[in-house]
């Protein structure tokens, strides 16, 4: 049945077969790639909410699995979850080691910070953390100097205005 539904591009029936048939039970593997293919198929059809419980459920089984907090992350990035996102990225950042992933989980989560979810100290935090990371990064720089300079931290701004210019150079 999943084959011809899929065969006919029938996602909706494709979703619901998946849910029939992680309601029926099976063991964790199995219930962990359902889990998976229910997100998919959420994604697919534009259910994000969907989407992001089904990756809960997925994580719920298996905590540390990278593939399903990044997918988690840019779900709720997309639907505008600011505090899923964050919680996703936060853990998906203690399982990575990867500079590239480091530097996308670290500049979002100083946006998030900085723009959606104001908190200064998280903000600095995770545009710091992507400095270290990549002390060249010249985006995360900028971000940093114009974080100081709203919040009247004239003495960082003025050190984060000397870096940047000396990148710039």
């Amino acid at each position: 049945l999943q084959a011809q539904y899929r065969s006919r591009g029938e996602s909706q029936k494709l979703a619901a077969l998946a849910e029939a048939r992680v309601a029926a039970g099976a063991d964790q593997a199995t219930l962990l790639s359902l889990h998976e293919t229910q997100a998919d198929l959420k994604s697919t059809l534009g259910d994000r909410a969907g989407a992001k419980e089904a990756l809960r459920a997925a994580l719920e089984i298996e905590p540390q699995r990278v593939d399903a907090l990044e997918r988690l992350a840019r779900v709720c990035l997309e639907d505008e979850d600011w505090r899923g996102a964050a919680e996703a990225l936060i853990r998906f950042a203690r399982l990575r080691q990867d500079r590239e992933d480091l530097r996308w989980v670290f500049f979002t989560l100083g946006d998030i910070y900085d723009q959606h979810l104001p908190d200064f100290r998280r903000a600095e935090a995770a545009y710091t953390r992507v400095l270290k990371l990549l002390p060249e990064d010249l985006e995360a720089r900028e971000r940093l100097c114009r974080l100081y300079e709203r919040e009247g931290e004239w003495g960082k701004a003025i050190v984060a205005l000397r870096q940047l210019l000396e990148l710039e150079i």
